[in-house]
């Protein structure tokens, strides 16, 4: 039996759910839809931001519903795996859970990563529009680049864990030891924005971009902030976020949780 996958929430998650089922999928030769929704975590459509994949086994459908046969197995999915367990619906799936879906396909409900996933930047193309901005944002030395990525607004586990203090204590930790060094930050708060410019002056390098993410522009926006932020040497990170994760995966650099 083949894969479905409706990957829940944000970008991160998304991204990582496909990245993981898509490897689980082509560890056995079969092939995966994707049914990528629409929502206030994520506003924009996949096709919006990236080209298609690069594996031609894995599709990505565009959905502002679930089709009626999907959505059915997702109501039902208990009276369904009574007789044949081949629907995942679970937020933090098991070992055991997971095993038996990889072996015997079906339909995944998930917002978390199954384990091994494809190499992300290998998977995921953001729209040449896109990648163009991110070439156009001054990391021109990604040695002497710090990423920054300090988490508000809606995550109070990273708010009380990584304070702002804490991150300007980091930060000034590491100009003292190299005056010259630059940070790329990345918030989805305007006000912490405004305030680390305003304190650490030119030594601060943003990507000026939405900052909603239930606007095509705001998620549009969102991933050139991820790109960029992969890009740099190494990320200061904030407690329990994906996003920051996420970036040191891509970018395959040290992340340091600051808390």
């Amino acid at each position: 039996m083949n894969f479905e996958l409706v990957p829940l929430y944000g970008l991160c998650n998304k991204m990582r759910a496909i990245a993981s089922v898509a490897k689980i999928a082509s560890d056995r030769n079969r092939k995966l839809k994707v049914y990528w929704l629409k929502n206030d975590e994520c506003g924009a459509y996949f096709h919006e931001l990236f080209e298609n994949l690069c594996d031609c086994n894995v599709v990505i459908k565009d959905c502002e519903s679930l089709p009626f046969f999907v959505d059915f197995r997702l109501k039902h999915w208990h009276a369904i795996n009574r007789l044949y367990p081949h629907v995942l619906n679970s937020f933090r799936p098991s070992q055991d859970e997971i095993n038996i879906c990889s072996e015997k396909g079906g339909l995944i409900y998930t917002c978390q990563s199954l384990g091994e996933h494809y190499p992300l930047a290998e998977l995921f193309r953001p729209k040449k529009e896109l990648m163009d901005k991110i070439k156009n944002v001054s990391i021109c030395d990604a040695s002497k680049i710090i990423g920054v990525h300090i988490r508000r607004t809606d995550h109070e586990v990273a708010m009380s864990k990584s304070s702002l203090a804490k991150f300007k204590c980091r930060i000034e930790e590491e100009l003292t030891r190299d005056a010259s060094c630059l940070f790329y930050l990345a918030t989805d708060d305007e006000t912490v924005k405004k305030e680390l410019i305003s304190d650490f002056k030119n030594s601060i390098i943003t990507y000026d971009g939405e900052l909603r993410r239930d606007t095509l522009v705001g998620m549009q926006d969102a991933v050139v902030d991820l790109w960029c932020l992969s890009r740099t040497k190494s990320i200061l990170g904030s407690y329990f976020s994906s996003y920051s994760a996420l970036a040191a995966e891509l970018g395959n650099v040290k992340l340091e949780i600051v808390e």
